[in-house]
């Protein structure tokens, strides 16, 4: 065999693995269902987050979130520092991601109809669990009492999961028109 014949049929098996339409080429790596959800997650949970660092920014509320998952993995005088700010961002996005992965779990069981309520109490629920139970059991150094974070934190988680259900809704409703 010589080399010509390696070459063309390289190249005809690369032109059998590109993608034929813009549709193809943006579902192409994104068929999997663990990677769906928790990619909605971490997106969900940088929605989550932009309210509450405007709001931090504006001095309005004393705490951003990933302070708060900072502060469950080190000790108080390190959390606001740009390594201790990292740590935190990487937990809570991380969590967001394992979330997502609950929330398809969720989803497979219950379906994807009404949607945009399943979000909700997933949000809710993650709110309800993650600062009214999580926090309290002295897990973590910061905790925030005041009564205007733990509601803009309220509409923050419910931002939260409307986005998550909604992207794995949309993606995986599109993923699986390309399996077909």
């Amino acid at each position: 065999m010589d080399n010509t014949s390696i070459e063309l049929r390289y190249k005809k098996s690369e032109k059998n693995l590109e993608p034929t339409s813009k549709r193809e080429r943006t579902f192409k790596l994104v068929k999997d269902k663990v990677v769906i959800s928790s990619m909605a997650g971490m997106i969900g949970t940088l929605c989550k987050d932009l309210p509450n660092f405007i709001l931090y920014k504006l001095g309005i509320i004393h705490y951003v979130y990933a302070q708060l998952a900072a502060s469950a993995h080190l000790e108080p005088k390190n959390i606001c520092s740009l390594l201790g700010y990292t740590i935190g961002f990487l937990a809570d996005i991380t969590t967001g991601g394992a979330i997502g992965v609950a929330t398809l779990i969720f989803l497979n069981r219950f379906g994807l109809e009404y949607w945009w309520y399943k979000g909700l109490t997933i949000g809710i629920t993650v709110w309800l669990f993650g600062l009214g139970v999580i926090l309290n059991l002295g897990t973590v150094h910061l905790l925030p009492l005041e009564p205007l974070f733990r509601l803009t934190s309220l509409v923050d988680h419910a931002i939260f999961g409307v986005v998550t259900v909604y992207l794995i809704y949309k993606w995986q409703t599109k993923a699986e028109d390309n399996w077909k």
